[in-house]
């Protein structure tokens, strides 16, 4: 099906938020048994909005892969006008200088989705909590700010 799109673009909804949705649409793929997700952005604050994004992508079709019992494919991100505002560059130079964690060296984090999740459970009783996440390392807190 090419018909599953879901969007956060709310033109009427824009005067209750400080900014309008960066990340405003997604777009499902059906190919034989594997969903693929294609998601929208107008615009990307790469060191916020990036690294909360993908995860949000990834997040997203592991979901509606369980709830539809199809397995999770690719997800496919478009991004126009993506930036690092100025107050940012001192800390993204930061960050440009640490050695990235790999599988080879042992970073291997694995998310998990409850076996039992259903879409009626997703709408009703799931929380966060009900997931896991074993293997997760990091290699420091850096405070972006926000920037306008």
């Amino acid at each position: 099906d090419r018909g599953l799109i879901l969007t956060y673009w709310k033109p009427d909804e824009f005067h209750k938020a400080c900014l309008r949705p960066c990340m405003y649409s997604h777009h499902f793929s059906l190919l034989g048994d594997t969903l693929h997700l294609n998601s929208m952005s107008r615009s990307k604050d790469v060191p916020l909005g990036l690294p909360f994004n993908m995860l949000q992508c990834y997040f997203l079709l592991d979901v509606m892969a369980k709830i539809t019992g199809h397995k999770a494919g690719k997800v496919f991100h478009k991004m126009v006008n993506v930036h690092i505002y100025e107050d940012q560059i001192p800390m993204f130079k930061e960050q440009l200088s640490r050695t990235p964690l790999t599988e080879a060296g042992g970073f291997s984090p694995k998310f998990e989705l409850p076996e039992d999740l259903t879409y009626e459970k997703l709408l009703t009783t799931f929380v966060p909590s009900d997931c896991t996440l074993t293997g997760y390392k990091h290699l420091g807190k850096i405070n972006f700010p926000f920037s306008e």
